[in-house]
């Protein structure tokens, strides 16, 4: 379930996992991301990522 729109992922609906690992509908969190920098569930800072993985503290 995307937890942006709260609909269920059906087969064939392109999907975007963040470097979080979490995973939303494409129109759903391209939209967030427009407004906001971070992941909708926990909060992780996309702007920051390198990219490659997350850092632990």
């Amino acid at each position: 379930e995307c937890c942006i729109c709260l609909s269920s992922y059906e087969d064939g609906v392109e999907l975007r996992e963040l470097p979080c690992g979490h995973h939303f509908h494409c129109a759903c969190i391209d939209k967030w991301l427009y407004i906001n920098a971070t992941c909708p569930l926990c909060k992780y800072n996309i702007i920051k990522s390198s990219g490659d993985s997350r850092e632990e503290v």
